[in-house]
């Protein structure tokens, strides 16, 4: 298991938690960067010299761009899209490239959201619109990569409780 994400600080206390005896490894990139997410796949080829799943659980930060429809700044709903949308299809680029040419197939998971189906009236509207694409996506890839014997899925969850949700789950 290789963990990538943007904080060494952060990504070590995920491995710990994940294995404490040192079986998972780390790769600090931002996926939201194309550049970041092919060097993370590059640097788990080299260590591995395959990729099997990836699991694109990149995302959040809805509740920190609360506008309404009519008025969503441009640049949170970039930022918010580039998070929950951008994110996974750079990440998965290079690693379906590495699982076609590895020749064994392979899995992708899309951590979506039930948002993606139902709408919030509270302003999540970039937020809504990036986890609804992710679940087109997500259909388009399983059909296309299908022939390389790499399945694409996509789960829904809705809200964990987390500091950024706090005040909407408290909110019957």
């Amino acid at each position: 298991v290789v963990l990538v994400g943007r904080s060494a600080e952060h990504l070590k206390e995920a491995e710990e938690g994940v294995n404490p005896n040192g079986k998972v490894s780390s790769v600090v990139a931002d996926v939201t960067k194309g550049r970041e997410a092919e060097k993370a796949i590059e640097q788990v080829m080299a260590a591995h010299g395959r990729v099997d799943v990836l699991v694109n659980c990149v995302g959040g930060g809805a509740g920190s761009a609360l506008y309404p429809a009519e008025g969503y700044p441009e640049s949170e709903w970039d930022r918010i899209v580039d998070l929950n949308l951008r994110s996974a299809l750079l990440a998965t680029q290079p690693a379906v490239r590495a699982m076609v040419s590895g020749g064994r197939g392979g899995r992708i998971l899309n951590i979506s959201s039930v948002r993606g189906q139902l709408g919030i009236s509270l302003g999540y509207s970039a937020y809504v619109a990036a986890k609804g694409a992710l679940n087109a996506l997500t259909r388009q890839w399983a059909t296309e990569w299908a022939k390389h014997g790499i399945a694409v899925n996509a789960i829904s969850p809705t809200f964990a409780a987390t500091p950024q949700v706090a005040g909407l789950l408290q909110d019957p």
